[in-house]
């Protein structure tokens, strides 16, 4: 089945895709013609004011542009994939083990939407290289954002020594490490600007949850982890306190990381032209199927350079197959 089709299934099921069942979104399509990035960006705008958390565009209004021309059908198309192969290949167990505060997969849609629809909003500061010397990660986050309450995060420091590490190495910044900062760094905010004197509460239609909080902290970490290269090199690894990326595969273990990081690399929008090729003429011609025995999960891509770019990823790949 092309991915294509696969899409066209789930967009037409809204409780498949939707988390927010009540807001007035119909089509999270990638859109039919390379000219209309636009549209896209706007469902990926209504989602996120659909539960209240449209202040994550904060401070980057005349950058969405960017956003627009390079990786917004390629965002609508990795939620889709996400969905897709959570449903299909049964991973609601490794979630519900990982996290407690996942009790189903609505739960677990909350927490692709915010992960999946977010995990490329760093790439607006990082594709400005005149915008990053002298900066540090707090730097790039709105002003009313605080960088010091993200440091329960997981991958906080990590974060914070990957983002010294691209910036004076390779004179750029990491959008993944920046993109999962300003995620909770903002909405930490919200969720405690509402959250005053209880620890869960109705206000607006919508419900703010200490429990919620903490999944919005496993969304950033895995944005924050999902860009990083293993580091071959021992001398920089020391230097940089980088040793988490000691050719180090990400696994089940991590599903949120895993599953983003999966759908991300093998996603096709991407990896076209996108100011030539229109995004669903791309996913008409991928065909992808998977098989699930139990046990053994496999990803049938149909395509070997697809297959062969995952070796960051604890995935076993034999010709155009991902098992795991």
């Amino acid at each position: 089945m092309t991915l294509l089709e696969i899409y066209k299934n789930i967009n037409s099921d809204r409780q498949k895709w939707l988390y927010y069942s009540k807001a007035n979104i119909y089509n999270i399509l990638p859109f039919n013609d390379y000219g209309e990035s636009k549209k896209a960006i706007d469902i990926i705008k209504q989602y996120l004011n659909a539960g209240s958390k449209l202040k994550l565009f904060s401070d980057i209004e005349d950058k969405v542009d960017t956003l627009e021309n390079c990786r917004a059908n390629h965002i609508l198309s990795t939620y889709l994939l996400g969905i897709y192969f959570y449903d299909e290949l049964q991973l609601e167990t490794f979630f519900k083990e990982n996290k407690a505060s996942i009790r189903d997969r609505h739960d677990w849609l909350f927490i692709w939407y915010l992960t999946c629809l977010y995990h490329d909003f760093g790439y607006v500061f990082e594709i400005d290289k005149n915008n990053i010397i002298n900066k540090n990660v707090k730097d790039f986050l709105p002003k009313k954002a605080d960088l010091n309450v993200c440091k329960d995060l997981k991958n906080y420091d990590l974060g914070i020594n990957y983002f010294k590490f691209r910036k004076e190495k390779f004179n750029t910044i990491d959008h993944g490490v920046v993109g999962g900062f300003r995620l909770y760094s903002i909405l930490y905010r919200i969720y405690h600007k509402v959250l005053r004197t209880e620890s869960s509460l109705t206000y607006g239609g919508l419900l703010y949850s200490e429990e919620l909080l903490q999944l919005i902290g496993y969304a950033a970490d895995a944005i924050i982890r999902h860009n990083m290269w293993n580091i071959s090199d021992s001398s920089i690894r020391k230097q940089y306190n980088l040793e988490d990326l000691n050719n180090s595969k990400i696994t089940l273990n991590d599903p949120l990381t895993f599953l983003l990081g999966l759908c991300d690399t093998i996603e096709p929008i991407k990896h076209s032209d996108s100011d030539k090729e229109c995004p669903q003429d791309v996913l008409s011609l991928i065909n992808i199927d998977v098989d699930f025995d139990g046990n053994r999960r496999i990803i049938n891509t149909h395509n070997q350079n697809i297959a062969n770019s995952l070796d960051w990823l604890d995935v076993k790949i034999k010709d155009e197959q991902i098992e795991f």
